[in-house]
């Protein structure tokens, strides 16, 4: 199957990765279509520029500042891969739309503690 397939990526060190460690296989580094990097100053007007609706970042990436551009510019923000109940915490109250997390768990009770609805 290696030789009828190509990786193809937004992450470009993902495909760095698969070239290393499969070189047989070819990679394509893929980049958002449509518009120049220059031209949009933060991962929020990037998506914006895009048409994107929703912004999933790192939760290590988000604070206050880059959360309220997004939600100025009509994006839902969501937090990725938060698995500590205090980095959940951090991120309520930073106001992000929603949280992916391993431990759904840990998010219930938090967000039952604070008297949020969660689905």
């Amino acid at each position: 199957m290696a030789a009828r397939s190509t990786v193809q990526s937004f992450d470009w060190p993902t495909l760095q990765v698969v070239q290393n460690i499969a070189p047989e296989i070819p990679t394509a580094y893929l980049t958002p279509a449509g518009f120049r990097f220059r031209n949009h100053g933060s991962a929020p007007e990037m998506i914006k520029a895009a048409g994107g609706g929703t912004w999933s970042a790192h939760f290590g990436d988000l604070d206050a500042q880059n959360v309220k551009e997004a939600q100025a510019l009509g994006l839902k923000v969501l937090a990725w891969t938060v698995n500590e109940p205090v980095d959940m915490g951090r991120l309520l109250d930073l106001g992000v739309d929603g949280l992916i997390t391993d431990r759904p768990d840990l998010a219930r009770k938090l967000l039952e503690e604070r008297g949020l609805r969660w689905r």
